[in-house]
């Protein structure tokens, strides 16, 4: 117990008091505290009016921790005899040559009168109002009083929890309420200021922001909201949305593969908002006008700052008149720089006041080579890491209005789990400050992991306060100092320990980082990379460490808060196990193996499942109602039932059926099925298909076969074709009763087969064919082809794709179904295959006779779900 409290002692400047200044203005010292808190008399707006009530009642509450008392008086009630501290633009402080109103950002001034005290900024409401997320403001003088509590009286904002709204008030009977958990006030017995005290202080971001949001932790730690409303980064698909324009004005899409994209379905279901490919044709005039306007709207609402992007995934038209725009021919990079010029100098002409962001992302990523120098009004954006490297490329081209930071730290491959160290964090926020970057966009949410990565996030807010004399390592012991008290030292080496460990991931293999791209090229990469990063010899040591600080937390406060850090610590730790089991099942297949994977599957769902309520809604962490683990997300998402960007956990085991899988057979070898060589062209009765072997369809459900509704499928080719033959029996319905769906469209709602083949000798590369009853029904697509991860098809089917291929559908009165496909070599890009050559691939169907919908397989695999799982494939063997 010495040893910790001495080391507390010794985290010099943490604690308010323990030293004094040159010459000092004592405000309070030895139980008392002559001072009083002075608000404005009127505010310009409620909003701002309630955040300045707020946050005279966290001044007043820091006081109280320890043990001053100060009241909150209007100015013109104040007492003359006391001594103040001004909050907001009062009269005392333009009396004193304080003149907020020329302040058109964040800065703020600190300044001593006498024995008085002034804090005081800008304070306005936005102009832009969202009913989701309510009235953003510009608030000077709440950072600066939050950098004021800081400095002077010990005051910590580890987490989010005091805002606008809600925040720290006096109950009827005078007592303070408890303190929200996420703030710390630390106990100091004099507070103290500089005699001479006179700081203007604007902070070197203008905003940096994910999602639209201001609490006393956002302010505090430089997240200022981008005022104004959200920048579109992607804003074609925002001016021409495709649910409202494809069916008057098809035109306005690209044209890919010979039709305009805007009849493709996007290939993420789980998207709803977005069910179409969005590619656009920008020759069209009607196009450019809408994207321009668009440009506007920000504008018109009384901003000074704009945006033009192209979207996610960019895919070129291929009509004739885009390919002649800008006489750049197929460089598409040049030409969309070449446009959004247009649009910046067409702006200049038109709005010279204001500004136009411009993406420097996917095809506008490298400079343009036709001009050096852009308008004056433009201002670019960097996304990625905004690494030296990527600067350095664009220092022979003039950027006037310079640059915003759009950056990808949270956008995570592993959700749920720590991303970054503090060490990256310094690093970052010092390279941006150098390069004059004072707008950051974040692409991805900080607080999916508020106990991991709180010192994290503290160091990436803290950092702006002083970018040259901050450093990672004094502010990890900061916070850990204030927010775990005794526990200070083993949750130190805790948040050490996990830092060093995801080190590699943080730096080199995160999202924009060196070896992101060559990374994602693993196999099952998302899955493996939780095994690398944990390894159980770290899970050893910092459950040690954990259990260490368990012990020594002596508050509720502490409990709490090393509650949330258990619970995602025991979140990875589950996770971790279950990717280790599985690859030992791997290794040995055997019923042993797979029972203990199974165990721990199950167990990690335990300790998911009790964090929601009866209606699905995450409940707040006991003992700490503000705080919702892993951002209130979902179970869903937080169980990693569904796919995400970048996050391919859908098809692992962590979504086993545990309770069918335990009845399962073990996975037996993989399926072959020999294909003839025709003899002749065959048709869906040639005699040629009773030489061919047959393949048969068994339940999904347990890998048997299923009399009534018996599926098979045969294989011949020739030296241009494939040829698929399936006959299904049971069919419910005659074709007159299906529904037609066209190319692309819904197929699998009904009755229909699926077919897929890798015969490129990947079997992640593979192609996706589903028919139905009616030959005009089928949908067809590429998967796997896709390697960048922020394009929107990646880890998805690619359904712009479209074969050359023909298919025959036939029903007899006996309620069978013959299905054959005849699929050219030539449009999956493979010569004729030699004899030998195995191909992989799998074959299913969709039954929709009797009660509920039954699914069947050839290639049947006990831990997959889908037809098109690369794991359960089988193998199409050719033969002479």
């Amino acid at each position: 117990m010495k040893k910790t409290a001495c080391a507390l002692l010794m985290s010099s400047g943490l604690l308010a008091g323990t030293s004094g200044f040159a010459g000092e203005l004592i405000i309070a010292e030895n139980q008392k505290c002559d001072y009083q808190i002075v608000v404005p008399d009127k505010y310009p707006a409620p909003e701002v009016g309630e955040w300045l009530d707020q946050t005279a009642r966290l001044v007043q509450n820091a006081f109280k921790s320890s043990g001053f008392e100060l009241p909150i008086v209007k100015e013109g009630a104040k007492d003359p005899a006391r001594p103040a501290i001004y909050l907001g633009d009062t009269a005392f402080a333009r009396d004193h040559e304080v003149d907020v109103s020329k302040f058109k950002d964040w800065t703020y001034v600190q300044k001593v009168a006498g024995k008085d005290i002034v804090i005081a900024g800008n304070d306005q409401t936005d102009s832009f109002k969202s009913e989701r997320n309510g009235t953003m403001c510009l608030l000077g003088t709440v950072k600066g009083t939050t950098g004021f509590l800081r400095q002077y009286v010990g005051t910590r904002f580890l987490w989010p929890g005091l805002k606008r709204t809600k925040g720290v008030t006096r109950s009827s009977d005078g007592n303070m309420e408890q303190d929200p958990i996420g703030t710390e006030f630390l106990k100091t017995s004099k507070i103290a200021v500089p005699a001479d005290l006179f700081l203007t202080k604007t902070p070197v971001l203008l905003s940096n922001s994910d999602f639209p949001r201001e609490t006393f932790y956002d302010i505090s730690l430089n997240s200022f909201p981008l005022l104004g409303g959200p920048l579109d980064a992607h804003s074609y698909d925002a001016a021409i949305p495709a649910v409202k324009y494809r069916d008057t004005h098809p035109e306005y899409f690209a044209l890919i593969n010979g039709k305009r994209c805007c009849d493709t379905p996007s290939g993420n279901p789980e998207w709803t908002k977005r069910p179409w490919v969005e590619q656009y044709c920008i020759s069209n005039p009607e196009v450019q006008e809408l994207i321009y306007k668009r440009a506007l709207e920000r504008l018109d609402r009384g901003n000074e700052l704009t945006a033009v992007g192209q979207p996610d995934g960019f895919q070129p038209c291929q009509c004739e008149n885009c390919d002649k725009l800008y006489g750049t021919g197929k460089d598409w990079d040049e030409k969309l720089w070449i446009f959004h010029r247009t649009l910046a100098e067409r702006l200049l002409k038109e709005r010279p006041g204001a500004k136009i962001n411009l993406m420097v992302y996917m095809n506008t990523g490298k400079p343009p080579k036709t001009f050096k120098k852009f308008p004056g009004n433009v201002i670019l954006t960097m996304l990625g890491n905004s690494s030296e490297e990527q600067l350095a490329v664009w220092k022979d081209i003039e950027v006037p209005g310079g640059y915003i930071a759009y950056l990808h730290n949270w956008v995570s491959m592993l959700p749920y789990t720590p991303i970054r160290t503090p060490g990256y964090m310094e690093e970052q926020a010092k390279k941006l400050v150098k390069h004059n970057i004072r707008i950051i966009v974040r692409d991805g949410a900080i607080g999916q992991s508020w106990g991991l990565e709180a010192p994290v996030y503290y160091t990436f807010g803290r950092m702006y306060d002083d970018p040259d004399k901050n450093n990672a390592k004094d502010l990890l012991d900061e916070f850990c100092v204030a927010a775990f008290g005794k526990a200070y030292i083993p949750t130190k080496q805790f948040y050490e320990r996990l830092y060093r460990q995801i080190a590699v991931y943080s730096d080199i293999l995160g999202t924009h980082c060196p070896g992101w791209k060559i990374g994602r090229l693993h196999d099952n990469y998302n899955f493996s990379l939780i095994g690398y990063l944990y390894s159980p010899e770290f899970l050893a040591a910092a459950e040690s460490d954990l259990k260490q600080a368990e012990k020594l937390a002596d508050s509720d406060r502490v409990k709490a808060r090393l509650s949330l850090v258990r619970l995602e610590f025991d979140y990875i730790k589950g996770l971790a196990t279950i990717v280790h089991l599985y690859q030992a099942y791997q290794l040995r297949p055997d019923q042993a193996s797979r029972d203990k994977l199974l165990d721990v599957i199950d167990q990690w769902h335990a300790g998911i499942y009790p964090l929601y309520n009866e209606k699905g809604f995450m409940k707040p962490l006991p003992g700490w109602p503000e705080m919702f683990p892993f951002s209130g997300h979902p179970r869903a998402n937080v169980a990693l039932e569904i796919n995400g960007y970048q996050c391919l956990f859908k098809g692992t085991c962590l979504n086993w059926d545990t309770a069918a899988m335990r009845k399962a057979p073990l996975a037996g070898e993989t399926m072959k099925l020999a294909v003839k060589k025709a003899d002749a062209t065959p048709t869906v009765d040639a005699a040629g298909w009773d030489a061919a072997a047959a393949g048969t369809l068994v339940d999904m459900q347990g890998g048997v076969p299923h009399a009534v509704t018996k599926t098979t499928f045969k294989a011949l080719y020739d030296k241009d074709n494939l040829y698929l033959r399936i006959d299904a029996a049971d069919v419910v319905e005659p074709p007159t009763k299906f529904t037609p769906v066209g190319r692309d469209g819904a197929v699998d709602k009904q009755e229909s087969l699926d077919i897929s083949l890798a015969p490129l000798g990947d079997r992640n590369k593979s192609y996706h064919f589903i028919v139905g009853p009616l030959s005009d029904s089928v949908y067809d697509a590429a998967h796997g082809f896709i390697t960048d991860g922020i394009d929107p098809r990646y880890g998805k089917d690619d359904a712009t794709w479209n074969g050359d291929w023909k298919y025959v559908s036939e029903f007899d009165p006996k309620k069978s179904w013959k299905a054959m496909l005849i699929i050219p070599f030539k449009t999956l890009g493979v010569a004729s295959p030699a004899a030998g050559t195995v191909w992989q691939g799998n074959v299913g169907r969709k039954n929709f006779a009797g009660q509920g919908v039954k699914d069947f397989i050839w290639a049947f695999h006990p831990e997959c779900k889908t037809f098109s799982a690369p794991k359960a494939f089988g193998g199409l063997v050719f033969g002479e």
